[in-house]
């Protein structure tokens, strides 16, 4: 009878266990993102030199938004197309990221 009362607490401890990485999974931070109105995806709509720091480039983001699909655009500067990805991230209007 011990053996059965041991596997039983196993079990539980493992349906516990996979209950709460699914609800882990569940609460992602993209789903949250979402329910929060955060963008979805930054984009690089254009690429100019910039005037006032040379060898740099000045890059017109757009992001959209995951529930409303609306974009918003700001201005990163930055030397290449990546570096103007990550700088979006941090420098996106307040409320997009």
């Amino acid at each position: 009878m011990q053996r059965r009362a041991r596997l039983a607490v196993f079990s539980l401890c493992l349906i516990a266990a996979s209950l709460l990485l699914s609800a882990l999974a569940f609460f992602d931070e993209t789903p949250a993102m979402a329910l929060e109105g955060k963008c979805a995806t930054c984009d690089i709509k254009t690429k100019t030199p910039s005037k006032d720091k040379p060898g740099l480039f000045e890059f017109q983001m757009a992001c959209a938004y995951d529930i409303t699909s609306e974009e918003k655009f700001f201005i990163v500067i930055a030397k290449d197309e990546d570096e103007a990805r990550k700088k979006s991230q941090t420098e996106a209007p307040g409320d997009c990221w």
